[in-house]
C-alpha cells in the first residue's frame, strides 16, 4: 500500500514545532508566546517523467507505469519536479522513488537541461546527461528509496530536473508518475519562532 495517495500533481504540507528555543512570559497574568521555530514538510509528485532508449531512439516512453535505467544498452530516465508554495529556509530534501526490482548497482542520478517533454522525449532529442549528484546505492524490490538532494535544491529551487543514468548492465525498474507509487520530492524548511 501506498504511503501517499497518487496524484499527478501533489502539494502537501505538516507543521511541527521543534523542541528548542524558549517561551516568552509577559507580566503577572500574562500570556505565554511560543518563540520555538517550526518545521514545515512539503511533498510534491512528479510533474513529468519519461525513460529513453538508445536501441529504440526515436519511441517515447513518457506514459509508461514504470521508469526503466540500464548501462547496456543505455536507458536513461528523466525526472522534473517544480517546487512551489515554501515558507522558510530549506534544511533539507528528499527524493523518494518507489524500486519495483531488486538491484546491487542502483543507478546515479545526475543533472540534467529543462529542455524535455514527457509526451515526445525519445534518445536522440533527450538532453546530455549534467553532473553526478547522488548515488543510490543498492535497490531491493517493492521498496522505496531515499535520495539527499538538499544541496541542488536550495541552489535552484524552482524547477528541477534530474536524469538517472545504469551504473551496470543490469536492468532496474522504478514506479512512475503514473502508478500509485509516483517518484516524490519532500523539502522540509524551518521558520523562526517569534510572538
Amino acid at each position: 500500500m501506498s504511503e501517499f495517495p497518487a496524484a499527478v500533481r501533489c502539494f502537501a504540507a505538516i507543521a511541527f514545532v521543534v523542541a528548542v528555543g524558549g517561551v516568552a512570559c509577559g507580566g503577572s497574568g500574562g500570556s505565554k508566546v511560543s518563540t520555538a521555530p517550526t518545521t514545515t514538510k512539503s511533498r510534491f509528485n512528479a510533474l513529468a517523467d519519461a525513460y529513453v532508449r538508445a536501441n529504440e531512439a526515436d519511441t517515447n516512453f513518457g506514459k509508461n507505469r514504470s521508469l526503466i535505467v540500464d548501462g547496456v544498452p543505455s536507458v536513461r530516465s528523466y525526472l522534473r519536479f517544480e517546487v512551489f508554495g515554501l515558507r522558510g529556509k530549506i534544511v533539507r530534501a528528499t527524493l523518494r522513488v518507489y524500486s519495483l526490482t531488486a538491484s546491487g548497482e542502483g543507478f546515479q542520478l545526475r543533472a540534467t537541461r529543462h529542455s524535455w517533454q514527457e509526451p515526445t522525449a525519445t534518445f536522440r532529442n533527450a538532453p546530455a546527461v549534467g553532473r553526478l549528484l547522488e548515488l543510490s546505492g543498492p535497490l531491493d524490490a517493492d521498496q522505496w528509496r531515499s535520495l539527499d538532494v538538499t544541496a541542488t535544491v536550495k541552489s535552484s529551487p524552482a524547477a528541477l530536473d534530474w536524469v538517472l543514468v545504469g551504473t551496470g548492465d543490469s536492468q532496474l525498474a522504478i514506479a512512475s508518475r503514473e502508478s500509485e507509487f509516483p517518484p516524490q520530492l519532500v523539502v522540509e524548511t524551518r521558520r523562526a519562532g517569534g510572538p
